[in-house]
Order: C-alpha cells, then sequence, then structure tokens
C-alpha cells in the first residue's frame, strides 16, 4: 500500500529542458548547442548540482572555460532569465495537490542548482505547502542516480520502500529506486499527457473522475 509518494522537480513538476530554455533567446541552431554544452554540460554544472560551489563561483567558472560566449552567457544566466529555466508543468502541480488532498505523504527528491531551487521556493507555494519532507542535491552534496541520496530521504523521513512511490522523467532514478525496493515509475508528462492518469490508475492512487489533468 502506497502511503509517500516522492516526485522530481523537472519534468515532472516543471518542463525544464535545456534545449527549450534557450529557445525562446532566439539563438540558431549551432549556437543554441554550444551554450547548452558550456552552461548544463560541464564540470562546473555537476559541481553547482551538489552544492559544492554558489551561483556566482558558477558563472564565473562557465565564463572563464567559455570566453568566445561570455555576452551570451552571463545574458543567459542572469538572475531574472531563471524563471524560464523552470515554467510550470500544470499537470505535475495538480496531481501533486491531488495527491496531498487523498492523504498521501508527499516529497520530493531532486537534482537541482541553487538559483533554481531558491527560485522553486519562492514561486511554487501551492507544492511546497503539500511536502511533508524534501532532499535537493544542492543542500546535501549528493545527486540522483547515486544510491546514498535515495537512502538519505528514506532514513530522514523513516520511509518505508514498498510504501514509497518515486516518478521521475530519468530511466536510470527510477532503475536505482527500484534497486532499493521502492517502487520508481517513469514518469513524463512532456511525453505522454496521460502519464499521471495512468500512474494513479496503476497504484489505485485515484478515482478517474476525481482530478482534471
Amino acid at each position: 500500500m502506497i502511503k509517500n509518494i516522492v516526485f522530481d522537480i523537472g519534468g515532472v513538476i516543471t518542463r525544464f529542458d535545456p534545449n527549450d530554455y534557450l529557445s525562446p533567446f532566439g539563438f540558431d541552431k549551432d549556437k543554441s548547442k554550444a551554450l547548452n554544452e558550456a552552461i548544463f554540460k560541464g564540470v562546473a554544472w555537476k559541481d553547482y548540482m551538489v552544492g559544492k560551489i554558489d551561483k556566482n563561483q558558477y558563472k564565473k567558472m562557465v565564463v572563464e572555460e567559455n570566453l568566445h560566449l561570455k555576452d551570451y552567457i552571463e545574458y543567459i544566466l542572469d538572475d531574472k532569465n531563471t524563471s524560464k529555466l523552470l515554467p510550470p508543468l500544470k499537470e505535475g502541480v495538480e496531481f501533486c495537490k491531488a495527491m496531498k488532498k487523498k492523504g498521501y505523504n508527499i516529497y520530493i527528491l531532486s537534482n537541482i542548482v541553487g538559483a533554481s531551487l531558491e527560485y522553486f521556493k519562492n514561486s511554487f507555494e501551492e507544492v511546497t505547502e503539500c511536502l511533508s519532507g524534501a532532499v535537493y542535491s544542492c543542500e546535501v552534496g549528493l545527486k540522483k542516480p547515486d544510491e546514498q541520496v535515495f537512502k538519505l530521504l528514506l532514513d530522514r523521513y523513516n520511509l518505508v520502500p514498498s510504501q514509497t512511490l518515486f516518478l521521475d522523467d530519468s530511466f536510470k532514478n527510477v532503475k536505482k529506486a527500484r534497486e532499493l525496493n521502492i517502487n520508481g515509475e517513469l514518469c513524463q508528462p512532456l511525453l505522454n499527457k496521460n502519464a499521471f492518469q495512468e500512474i494513479a490508475q496503476k497504484y489505485n492512487l485515484i478515482n478517474e473522475n476525481e482530478i482534471d489533468l
């Protein structure tokens, strides 16, 4: 019997996609690819994700490693553009709220950088007010699919793996959860508009007519 539901943020509650994030800036395909690699694929991003460096150090490192893209990087990483990186995914937000209303304990386990987490906490109150707890990579120095971050979540909140459902848009994260006897489910609402309904039906979480997704 499921008692706890653990949500990822990017791809489940928000529309995080670096490629989509860069598209509104109007860069050509080659420029977008170069910026995507520079900003989201390097060592600095990985260190930022687990809190080894702060926002300013991250920006400095990325610029120093990509001086030919300096002006673009500084513009993209400006604080006023953070909201573009995490637009809400209505289906995920509504599903989270519906599960809380049904009495499930709601948690978050997310790989997320400091600036994005600050924005999430300030802008997604309808989600954060549902939470019984959360583990964020930038705060604990661990990120999925490291099994230690899953164990940290379980231990911190005394969660029983067999009573816990984990929703993530990355199969490698779902696979690790399953290895720890957590009910891991691949959840990709951007690719499957019925993702939440199918998961709800599989685990008998909610009646079909109780939520409009």
